[in-house]
């Protein structure tokens, strides 16, 4: 029950230390891993990706983020992450 999910975007200024707390709080599963990337083109935002195996009491939010809906996790009144599957720039080449 592993997913992959990505924040687009969100101010460098929230640390990776929060993040995983955050979703520790959040009781959704074990986190893997958490990386982020500095978004090329926004000066001050960064790309969070996430690993995740969600625990079965959790299975319905997996299944909507699997299934294309974004959700929106509100961290700090009014400030909120938008939450939704990882996609990958580019697909692998097989043979």
């Amino acid at each position: 029950m592993n997913t992959i999910l990505c924040i687009p975007r969100l101010e460098e200024k929230i640390s990776k230390d929060y993040i995983f707390s955050l979703f520790r709080r959040l009781n959704w599963g074990y986190i893997e891993s958490i990386r982020e990337s500095k978004l090329a083109k926004e000066s001050g935002y960064k790309r969070v990706v996430i690993k995740l195996r969600f625990n079965r009491e959790n299975i319905n939010i997996m299944n909507r983020i699997n299934e294309g809906e974004t959700l929106k996790l509100v961290y700090s009144e009014p400030w909120y992450m938008r939450i939704c599957k990882f996609k990958p720039l580019h697909t692998p080449v097989t043979n």
